[in-house]
């Protein structure tokens, strides 16, 4: 889900993407030592760090085994501490792969959260489904719920 994500953030808008060319992926950050008591390392990674015009914005992404309780606590401390140093952090599911319209939310919110205009190209969002469509092609467990089942 991870190059699923930063495949969706960097291709250009008229391939369907968000055009962000700035992504670092599994980015090591240091934990200031003011907040050493509230993580169990003294670095931590962030799944994509995502910078437009001098803005940095979090993405986590919650899979499948995220559900398991020690994920969960792991991931809010990490979460936490982001937060903490000033990170402004989204979450991506891969729930919001499996709908346009949640895929198009999504995107929509990380727009938003860097500062970056919408785009209103008509053909965009058919464009943006078909990528979503093509980056979940081969996922286990990750249904197109816009496809009708047999």
């Amino acid at each position: 889900m991870e190059t699923a994500s930063a495949i969706a953030l960097s291709l250009p808008t008229n391939e369907g993407g968000v055009g962000i060319r700035g992504i670092e992926l599994n980015k090591p950050l240091e934990i200031p030592q003011r907040l050493w008591h509230c993580a169990k390392a003294r670095t931590l990674k962030i799944d994509a760090l995502v910078t437009y015009k001098r803005r940095e914005l979090g993405i986590e992404y919650k899979g499948g085994f995220h559900d398991e309780v020690e994920r969960k606590g792991a991931d809010a401390e990490r979460e936490a501490v982001l937060s903490q140093m000033g990170y402004r952090i989204v979450t991506l599911t891969s729930a919001q792969f499996s709908s346009q319209l949640a895929f198009h939310r999504a995107m929509n919110n990380i727009r938003e959260a860097l500062g970056m205009p919408r785009c209103t190209d008509t053909g965009y969002q058919r464009k943006q489904n078909e990528l979503r469509k093509a980056l979940i092609r081969n996922w286990k467990g990750v249904r197109d719920e816009e496809t009708p089942s047999e």
